[in-house]
């Protein structure tokens, strides 16, 4: 999910997304990643569905810089 975040980043700036919806976006995507490793570290009974959810987040996240990108390509 890295390289899905860092070329959506990158195409995010040069298609010119806000840089406040850019800064959120990338907020969220850390802090999910931050909430998956604290769940990797979890006992393994523990750890599956959180681990699941923040893995799901955080890709969302970095799907969403492409599709802002993608936006606003389009106009």
């Amino acid at each position: 999910s890295l390289v899905l975040y860092a070329g959506g980043v990158a195409v995010a700036v040069a298609s010119k997304v806000p840089p406040a919806l850019l800064s959120k976006v990338c907020a969220g995507y850390l802090a999910a990643r931050v909430v998956f490793n604290i769940a990797y570290i979890l006992p393994p009974a523990a750890n599956g569905l959180p681990r699941t959810l923040a893995w799901g987040v955080s890709t969302a996240f970095a799907l969403n810089l492409w599709i802002q990108a993608a936006q606003l390509a389009a106009l």
